[in-house]
C-alpha cells in the first residue's frame, strides 16, 4: 500500500481534488488533519457513520476524530510523533485496504516543520498541489473570506456578495507572497529527497483524465479516472467581472510584473 499526502499550497481547490479521489475505487484519502473543530462530535459522527460522514454530517471532508492532535501547542499539529501516530491510526481504520492511502496538509499547517523531510523519512509520498495562477487565488481567497463560505455542493448562492472592490496595493502584496510561497514549497520538496510529484490545478480543470493519469501511475495504483466531484467551482467567473476597480487592479498588477496572471 503507498502512503501520501496531498501537499496543498492554500486555496487550490485542493478539497475537489481530495474528494474525486475518495471516488476512486483502492484510494482513500482523508482532509487536512488540522483544522479548528469539536473534538468530540467530529469522533462521534465519523463512529456512527464512517465513510458516510461527509454527506450525513452536511461537510465536505473525509474526517477521522483528530484526539491524537489535540494537545499540541504550538502552530502546527504535525511532528514526528503525532505523524506516526495518526499514520497507524488511520491505517488501523482502512478497511478493506486500499492501494493508497493519504491526507491532505496545508503548507499553513506546517509552516514550522520540515514536512517534505519528514515524509522522505517516514516513506510517504508528496503529491504536491500548486496553483499556478496566484492571482486567482489570492481573489478566490478574498472572496471566500468574505461570504464565509469556502466549499460547497451546491446549497450557495455565487452571486451574493461576491463582488470585490479590493486595494490594488494590497492584491499585488498577497500575490507577491504567494508565487514567493509557491517557489519556495516547490523547492523544498524537490531538495527533499521525497518520492513526489508536483500537479497543477489548472491542468486539473483542463483535463482530467490526464490529471488522474499522472496521479494513478505515481501511486501505482488502476488507472481510473473518479467520479466527478459534486463541490462547486466557487469563484468561475472572470476577474473583470468579480472585481468592482478591475482596470486598477490589472495596472497594478501589470506594474509589478505579474500581468502574465491577468485573464
Amino acid at each position: 500500500m503507498q502512503r501520501f499526502v496531498i501537499y496543498a499550497t492554500g486555496r487550490t481547490g485542493s478539497s475537489a481534488i481530495v474528494d474525486e479521489l475518495n471516488n476512486h475505487p483502492r484510494v482513500i484519502c482523508h482532509s487536512e488533519i488540522v483544522r479548528p473543530r469539536p473534538l468530540d462530535a467530529v469522533a462521534a459522527a465519523f463512529e456512527k457513520f464512517g465513510k458516510d460522514y461527509p454527506e450525513k454530517a452536511n461537510t465536505i471532508d473525509r474526517v477521522l476524530p483528530y484526539k491524537l492532535f489535540a494537545e499540541e501547542d504550538d502552530d502546527t499539529a504535525i511532528s514526528p510523533d503525532s505523524f506516526g501516530a495518526y499514520w497507524q491510526y488511520i491505517e488501523s481504520k482502512a478497511i478493506p485496504a486500499p492501494q493508497a492511502l493519504g491526507f491532505k496538509v496545508l503548507e499553513a499547517h506546517v509552516k514550522n516543520t520540515a514536512f517534505p523531510d519528514l515524509c522522505r523519512e517516514s516513506d510517504v509520498a508528496i503529491i504536491h498541489l500548486v496553483r499556478r495562477n496566484v492571482f486567482r487565488k489570492v481573489i478566490s481567497w478574498m472572496v471566500a473570506k468574505q461570504v464565509g463560505v469556502y466549499n460547497s455542493r451546491g446549497n450557495y448562492e455565487p452571486e451574493a456578495g461576491r463582488r470585490l472592490t479590493p486595494d490594488p496595493a494590497d492584491v499585488v502584496k498577497r500575490v507577491r507572497r504567494m508565487k514567493t510561497g509557491n517557489d519556495s514549497s516547490e523547492a523544498e520538496v524537490a531538495s527533499s529527497g521525497a518520492r513526489s510529484i508536483t500537479v497543477y490545478y489548472e491542468d486539473w480543470l483542463a483535463d482530467r483524465d490526464a490529471f488522474f493519469a499522472r496521479v494513478c501511475g505515481f501511486l501505482g495504483v488502476d488507472a481510473v479516472t473518479p467520479d466527478q466531484t459534486t463541490l462547486i467551482r466557487m469563484v468561475p467567473e472572470p476577474m473583470e467581472e468579480l472585481l468592482g476597480n478591475y482596470p486598477a487592479v490589472a495596472d497594478a498588477m501589470r506594474a509589478a510584473g505579474f500581468g502574465e496572471y491577468l485573464d
